[in-house]
């Protein structure tokens, strides 16, 4: 069996990629591009696509637009799990806790 637990310094990995310095987005999928919308002059704009390989498919650009959204959700809910973890068993919150 792989190992699939997730430690604090994984977690803090993740957490440590700058998420409030990415764009808001909404990012968007559109004639097989991801775009970002932003803030222009006449209100919200599209911005220049990003770059993708041309062979990522739907699913891959539909995955990376929505990482941005999806990624601080999830450290949330890893969090309030944890912190319900810790409070059934009484642990600490920052202790390594095996997934299942």
């Amino acid at each position: 069996m792989t190992d699939t637990s997730m430690t604090a310094e994984r977690l803090a990995e993740i957490r440590n990629r700058n998420l409030d310095e990415v764009t808001a987005g909404p990012w968007l999928v559109a004639d097989n591009l991801v775009y970002i919308e932003r803030e222009g002059e006449g209100g919200r704009v599209l911005g220049l696509p990003l770059l993708v390989p041309r062979a990522a498919t739907e699913a891959d650009l539909q995955f990376i637009a929505s990482a941005r959204r999806s990624v601080p959700e999830l450290l949330a809910e890893v969090d309030r799990l944890r912190a319900r973890v810790s409070e059934l068993e009484g642990t600490p919150v920052d202790e390594e806790v095996e997934l299942a």
